[in-house]
Parts: C-alpha cells; structure tokens; sequence
C-alpha cells in the first residue's frame, strides 16, 4: 500500500469520516464504503455502509488497496449515515488485534457472528456461515448457500 494511501486512510480513522476503498484484482469495480475503524500492516478494519444500510464489518487486506478516498458529495452521504447512528458501529466495534487473520478470526467467533468470507483463487465466491474451529491455516465454517 502506498504511503499517500495510509496516510489518507489514517486521516479518515482520526476524523471519522467515510472513506471509500478500491481493491485490486477485485471482480466487481464497487468500492468499500464505510468509517474505517484500525488500520494495521496487513488488515484495514472499517465498517460496511450500502445505501444508507449498516452491511457489518469489512476486513481488507491492505496489499489488496489500491485507492482510498472520499468524495465531495461523500459529506452529505456521511452526514446522513452518522444522523442513522452509523458511526456508533465503528465505536462499538468488538475486534481489538488486526496483528493476524487468525487473531481476527477468534474475536469474530467469540462474538458469534455470521461473517461471510470471500475466497481467493477458489471455484467458490464467497462463503456464509459461523465459524466452527480456527486452524493456523484453514476456518472450517458452518456455512450454508441459498437453500439454507
């Protein structure tokens, strides 16, 4: 990631602002919308805003940015987003150690949260689900798909 990225992203956590995230080699040109929360050397943190709609917690891997930004019209859409309590997400926010996905992954499982996981270099998309054990190199999910 570099440095002007960081640098923005940091800005955005301090004044908690919207920020939008570009991602590489990413199948659909939609960026992350959201208050970013903690930024790490590895893993960005931020919440997820979709059409006015707290979407949970986005997880980035920060070699994955490839832009970070705010736009002008951004302030009335963040204004709005903070009037429906949307930044109380990002205060709330129950992930404390960004140091490893496993780290990340426990804290997630504690909470007993749905997560969706999106895969890489996978015939599978995206999976939905719990999680079920944390392994150094594999999640095993209680996953489900559009039947249930």
């Amino acid at each position: 990631m570099h440095e002007n990225i960081k640098k923005t992203i940091e800005d955005h956590i301090n004044e908690k602002m919207i920020i939008r995230i570009e991602r590489k080699n990413v199948t659909d040109d939609e960026a992350i919308v959201g208050f970013p929360i903690k930024l790490s050397d590895d893993f960005l943190l931020m919440t997820n805003i979709f059409d006015f709609y707290d979407d949970g917690y986005t997880i980035v891997k920060t070699s994955d940015i490839s832009d970070a930004y705010s736009k002008e019209s951004d302030e009335f859409y963040e204004m709005i987003c903070i009037n429906e309590n949307l930044l109380k997400k990002a205060d709330e926010c129950p992930i404390s150690s960004l140091k490893s996905m496993k780290d990340i992954l426990t804290e997630l499982n504690k909470q007993n949260f749905f997560i969706i996981v999106e895969c890489e270099k996978s015939e599978d998309d995206f999976f939905i689900g719990k999680i079920k054990s944390i392994d150094e190199n594999k999640v095993v999910m209680q996953s489900f798909d559009a039947l249930g």
